[in-house]
This record gives structure tokens, sequence and C-alpha cells, in this order.
């Protein structure tokens, strides 16, 4: 049987699959905030009309 080591080659090291890494703040482009989201809010009970 061949032995398990020679399989093995040079294992590559975690850093150098690693490049550089992006920081967080890169990803997050401008932050759209909650509020534009809520358009005109729908009335909790739009059942009820005014009178």
């Amino acid at each position: 049987p061949v032995p398990v080591e020679p399989i093995i080659e040079e294992p590559v090291p975690v850093e150098a699959i690693i490049e550089e890494p992006v920081p967080v703040e890169a990803i997050i482009e401008e932050p759209v905030p909650v509020e534009p989201i809520i358009e005109e809010s729908v009335p909790a009970n739009p059942g009820y009309e005014e009178p």
C-alpha cells in the first residue's frame, strides 16, 4: 500500500488563500435608511373609513 504522506504535497498556508480581505465597510455602500422604504404607511385598520 502507498504510504499516506506522499499524497500530501506542500500544504498551502491559509494566509496564502486569503488575499487582501475586503473590509466590511467597503461592502456596505451607502446604507439605505429605513424610513424611505416605508412610503405611504397603510393605516392600522384599512377597513375603517373616515366619516
